[in-house]
C-alpha cells in the first residue's frame, strides 16, 4: 500500500523497510520533540495515516529517566506540558498518553511492545540529544512501518546538505526556500475535522492497555509534580534522577505558557526588538528558548505570529537572495 507523504515536502522519511502492518489496530505516534497539538508535522502526518488506514491513532508522550540531564527540574517541565496535551487533546478525537519512565519499566520495552499491535509508527526527527538516540533505538527495534517527522524548525532539515559554516550561508538558504517553506507548512491544527474513526474505542483501548501491560502515569502524580513545593518534591523522590537540580519557580512548561508567553512578545516587545533585544536589565526578546526546546511551542508558529502582526506577504521580499541581515523580509527591523 503507497501511504502519503507529499503533504508535508522535505518533512518525512521512513526509516526502515518494514510494511505497514495490515493486522495492527491502531497508528501510534511516539512524541519525543514536539511536545504540544499545534504547527505540528509528526501528529498532522499521523492523522493522516491513520484516515487512509482507517485506524484509530494513539499518542504516547514519554519522558526517559535516562536522559543525560533528568532532574527535577525537566521532569517539572516536560510533566507541566503533559498536563496542557492532556487538556489540548480532550477535545479530539485521539487517545493521548503521557508517560513517565520509571526503574520499574523502560521507555525501549514498552515501545517495542506497543509497536508489535501498530500498523505504523510516527516518531520526531530531530538532530541531537536524546531524541535523536530514540529515534535511532526505534529505527533498530521497530519491526512495522516507521516514519520520523521533522518539525525542528521553518525550513525541513533535509534541504541542506550539511551544516551551514557561516551565519550568512544560512541566511541564503533561508531566503532561497522559505516561502516555500511557508506556503507548505504543516497545519495549525492537525486534528481539526479529522474522522471520528481515529478514536479508539474504551473496551479496545482498555483491552489493549491489559494486554500490553501498559502501566500509564497517574494523572493525580502528573498534577503533584507540576503543582512544585514539597508536594513536587515527594512525588520525584523514588525516581533515579538528578534531585539537585530544582525546578525554576515562575517557569511553568507547556503550551499555554508558551503561548502567553508569546502573545506578550507580539503584543508588548515586538516594536523595540531590534533596539532592546540585548539589553541585559530588560531585553525584548521572546524569552521562549525553554518552551522552543521542549517543543512546547513551534518556531512555525512564531514566525507566523511575527508575520501576520507585520500583515506580511510574500511579494514584500527582495527578489535576490543576498544573505543580508536586514532589508530582505522587506520588513522593519522593529
Amino acid at each position: 500500500m503507497t501511504l502519503s507523504t507529499q503533504h508535508l515536502p522535505g518533512r518525512i522519511r521512513n526509516l526502515n523497510d518494514a510494511p505497514i502492518n495490515s493486522d495492527g489496530e491502531f497508528v501510534l505516534y511516539w512524541m519525543t520533540a514536539q511536545r504540544r497539538t499545534r504547527w505540528n508535522p509528526s501528529l498532522e502526518h499521523a492523522a493522516q495515516l491513520a484516515e487512509e488506514l482507517n485506524q484509530p491513532l494513539i499518542v504516547v508522550e514519554p519522558f526517559s529517566i535516562d536522559h543525560k540531564y533528568a532532574s527535577d527540574r525537566l521532569v517539572t517541565f516536560v510533566a507541566q506540558g503533559m498536563l496542557d496535551n492532556i487538556e489540548a487533546f480532550g477535545g479530539s478525537s485521539v487517545r493521548y498518553i503521557p508517560w513517565i519512565e520509571t526503574h520499574r519499566e523502560r521507555g525501549t520495552g514498552l515501545l517495542s511492545r506497543i509497536t508489535s499491535r501498530a500498523c505504523a509508527v510516527v516518531i520526531d526527527d530531530f538532530p541531537t540529544g536524546h531524541p535523536r538516540f530514540v529515534m535511532e533505538r526505534a529505527a533498530e527495534i521497530v519491526q512495522v512501518c516507521l516514519f520520523a517527522v521533522d518539525g525542528c524548525g521553518v525550513i525541513p532539515l533535509n534541504w541542506t546538505e550539511k551544516a551551514p559554516p557561516l551565519a550568512h550561508t544560512f541566511r541564503r538558504t533561508v531566503q532561497r526556500r522559505v516561502l516555500e517553506a511557508i506556503l507548505t507548512a504543516p497545519m495549525e491544527d492537525p486534528l481539526s475535522g479529522r474522522s471520528s474513526a481515529l478514536w479508539m474505542p474504551d473496551i479496545q483501548f482498555n483491552r489493549l492497555m491489559k494486554d500490553l501491560r501498559f502501566d500509564m502515569t497517574p494523572l493525580e502524580w502528573l498534577w503533584r509534580v507540576a503543582e512544585g513545593g514539597m508536594t513536587a518534591k515527594q512525588a520525584l523522590d523514588p525516581l533515579p534522577i538528578d534531585h539537585q537540580v530544582p525546578p525554576v519557580m515562575g517557569c511553568r512548561g507547556g503550551s499555554f505558557e508558551a503561548k502567553r508567553l508569546l502573545n506578550v512578545f507580539i503584543n508588548q516587545r515586538l516594536t523595540n526588538y531590534a533596539e532592546g533585544r540585548n539589553n541585559p536589565s530588560n531585553p525584548m526578546t521572546s524569552r521562549l528558548s525553554p518552551w522552543l526546546h521542549f517543543g512546547h511551542i513551534s518556531s512555525l508558529e512564531v514566525v507566523h505570529r511575527v508575520l501576520e502582526d507585520s500583515s506580511w506577504d510574500p511579494s514584500m521580499t527582495e527578489e535576490k537572495v543576498t544573505g543580508s541581515r536586514s532589508g530582505w523580509w522587506g520588513l522593519p527591523e522593529s
